[in-house]
């Protein structure tokens, strides 16, 4: 028998904290705490560990976000896989069980059950959108206790079914306690935020429709207003509309505001990332009793086919880079919110314009960076390789969708919904898949008709499938999987032709690179196998971006990847179990080579990077010495000798042949703006006779 537990309650929770309404304040409008520390964990299935009273003094006690068996080892041997549990204590006075309580999860990877004393709340299929659940009449006053068991096994009816990506499990987003009023804003619609705004350009001014869920848990019907007021990013108010709404007795209802003003600050991608808020507030006869805010950007973009993306009007080269979401250092995918404003700074750092957030739905933090600094986002549904065609399937995609497009609704660098990456599917085995995707891309019209429908399919394979939405995508690789890193152009333009005038962009492309693997002359590797030389990948980048820069008609030109990432199935380059194709090491920290190549190509501030700079140890005699600027003129010091100007061998790439001595060599280059000096760079080299490039 287990033995009672001791009494354990999570300090963030506690009454004083909470700020709940007291006794003289019983309509205060909602709150909504963080469930981070206090948690117990075990690994493994329990199956009393929902009851009331469970002894878990045994177990580990984590904060939570929390993901299980993150080591290298356990995923190799699969020991990331199977179930976990956890629970949490939380106290309750009389006046906060009096309010309508929900569990919002940011995610649970991969299945959840929720019980809460004792009794099963609700559950949730699906690795990466957020899920709430109510309590309802469960909570009591005094201890109340909260067990979540989770599944990270792959179940075929849940996507994805695989993916050149490593899974983990756990609560690896927050967790939080939502209390309101029984009157006010629905935190149930998938997880969102209740609250859906849209905004239309109307010659000069701006036309913005507000959607809002209400829920009433009272038992007669209510008559509330819901005023919503836009304010402008100094926080001053440029428009507020109210309006009346009736809610029956434990229902639902919609109210809609209409709100609109002249001349609004437009979000222009990274050109100005103008933010306004949408203040969303419900009350009874002047009483607040439940409120929301949301991001508000402004903006029109459309796709031409033959000119590419347009933004506000203006032509937009969408260019940048895929992810994947967490960090090699981390615990599997937590991460940081400081972590994840770092990263998201160094791709702005880099000059990229837009990410595509792969392959499966990011959270809400990494939509909130690409707001502030105006990148545009392709998102993405998590239908990766395996597909099937089972109900069950088709039914948890469209659940997943469904969370991915209301949870990010208002987020302006939400620009493309994107169905699929590279689905295994053959169309001569029936259309049951085909079918599937189209019911898709209907749903993801009807929740919203202004985002255009993508997707990402590998060059020439089940290309029938790649013009079910709105925008084509490929993944090409060639210089990498393929031979023919020279033949870009001349592919770009025979697709042009096979696209018969439907618009394309290109979703991946990339090579390999270790930070510990060096060569000169740079030769195409072979990309299973362990050598995986810094040096191609910057060769092969140098041969793709200006085939893509020629091409405006391109909609959008995103490399394979920013980082390098966990993918357990790999045993290539120098360490197993990594794709090693990110511009900046697994550290987040180390940028290589080619990450330098388009810092060039796409900002704009003086810069100089001799590239090359850890192949430390090398031949003496003649090498060739490159460095990637965005000054008008490079020129050389070897040695502190002057060598002279750099020949540009294309824009921002600058090469000058030279001859190595034994020992130490000291390089610096110096980069010069109309005869001024502008920026410089050094690095050192061993040179050493008799040893082979």
């Amino acid at each position: 028998m287990k033995s009672p537990a001791f009494p354990r309650f999570a300090a963030c929770v506690l009454s004083s904290a909470l700020g709940f309404a007291s006794a003289g304040n019983a309509l205060a409008a909602r709150t909504e705490t963080l469930l981070a520390s206090g948690w117990r964990f075990h690994k493994g299935d329990q199956s009393d560990a929902k009851v009331v009273h469970f002894a878990d003094q045994s177990w580990a006690t984590i904060q939570v976000p929390h993901s299980w068996d993150s080591g290298e080892e356990a995923v190799r041997n699969g020991a990331a896989i199977g179930v976990g549990w956890y629970r949490l204590s939380l106290r309750f006075n009389r006046d906060q069980v009096k309010k309508r309580l929900f569990i919002w999860f940011g995610a649970a990877s991969r299945e959840a059950r929720v019980y809460f004393n004792g009794q099963l709340i609700g559950d949730h299929q699906g690795a990466f959108g957020a899920f709430c659940i109510p309590i309802g009449t469960h909570a009591q006053i005094g201890a109340n206790e909260l067990a979540v068991r989770v599944d990270s096994t792959t179940h075929p009816d849940v996507p994805p079914l695989s993916g050149d990506f490593t899974t983990y499990g756990g609560l690896y987003r927050e967790v939080k306690l939502i209390a309101q009023n029984e009157v006010g804003i629905s935190p149930l619609d998938y997880g969102s935020s209740g609250v859906f705004l849209k905004p239309t350009m109307v010659g000069q001014n701006a036309e913005i429709a507000v959607d809002t869920d209400l829920l009433s848990e009272s038992s007669q019907a209510s008559e509330v207003t819901v005023r919503t007021t836009i304010e402008d990013a100094k926080g001053a108010r440029v428009a507020s509309d109210d309006t009346k709404a009736s809610i029956p007795a434990n229902g639902k209802t919609v109210a809609t505001n209409h709100l609109h003003f002249a001349n609004p600050h437009l979000w222009d991608g990274v050109r100005a990332p103008y933010l306004y808020r949408a203040r969303v507030q419900v009350s009874i006869d002047g009483r607040l009793l439940d409120e929301v805010v949301q991001p508000l950007g402004i903006r029109t973009y459309r796709v031409d086919p033959e000119q590419g993306l347009f933004l506000n009007g203006t032509h937009y080269d969408l260019h940048g880079v895929n992810l994947h979401q967490g960090q090699l250092d981390s615990a599997g995918w937590t991460e940081s919110l400081d972590k994840v404003k770092g990263d998201y700074e160094m791709i702005r750092e880099m000059g990229c314009t837009g990410v595509r957030m792969a392959h499966y739905q990011h959270s809400s933090h990494e939509f909130d960076q690409c707001d502030r600094l105006g990148l545009g986002v392709w998102a993405e549904l998590c239908v990766v390789n395996r597909v099937s065609d089972s109900p069950a399937f088709r039914e948890n995609a469209a659940q997943q969708l469904q969370e991915l497009i209301k949870q990010n609704y208002n987020h302006p660098s939400f620009m493309f919904v994107s169905l699929y990456n590279e689905p295994g599917i053959d169309k001569k085995q029936g259309d049951g898949p085909w079918h599937q995707m189209e019911d898709l891309v209907k749903l993801s019209h009807s929740l919203h008709p202004n985002r255009p429908v993508t997707g990402a399919m590998a060059w020439g394979h089940n290309f029938w499938l790649s013009w079910v939405g709105d925008l084509a995508s490929f993944n090409h690789y060639y210089g990498w999987y393929e031979p023919g890193a020279d033949t870009w152009g001349a592919r770009l333009d025979a697709a042009r032709k096979e696209a018969q005038g439907r618009s394309f962009g290109i979703s991946e492309y990339g090579a390999g690179a270790s930070l510990n693997m060096h060569e000169w002359p740079a030769k195409q590797p072979i990309p299973t196998a362990k050598w995986h030389p810094e040096e191609w990948q910057a060769v092969l980048h140098e041969n793709v971006w200006p085939a893509l820069e020629a091409r405006p008609w391109i909609w959008c030109k995103l490399l394979w990847v920013m980082f390098d990432f966990k993918s357990d199935g790999r045993n290539e380059g120098d360490r197993p179990h990594i794709n090693d194709k990110g511009l900046v090491a697994g550290d987040h920290k180390t940028r290589k080579d080619a990450f330098y190549y388009y810092k060039a190509n796409w900002t704009t501030a003086p810069l100089v990077y001799l590239t090359s700079r850890r192949f430390y140890i090398r031949p003496t005699g003649e090498t060739e010495i490159k460095v990637y600027s965005t000054c008008e003129t490079v020129r050389l010091k070897l040695n502190g000798r002057a060598l002279g100007e750099m020949h540009q061998r294309q824009p921002h790439v600058f090469v000058l042949t030279a001859s190595l001595v034994e020992g130490e060599n000291s390089v610096e280059a110096i980069g010069t703006n109309h005869g001024k000096l502008a920026a410089t760079d050094a690095c050192q080299w061993q040179g050493r006779r008799g040893i082979s490039n």
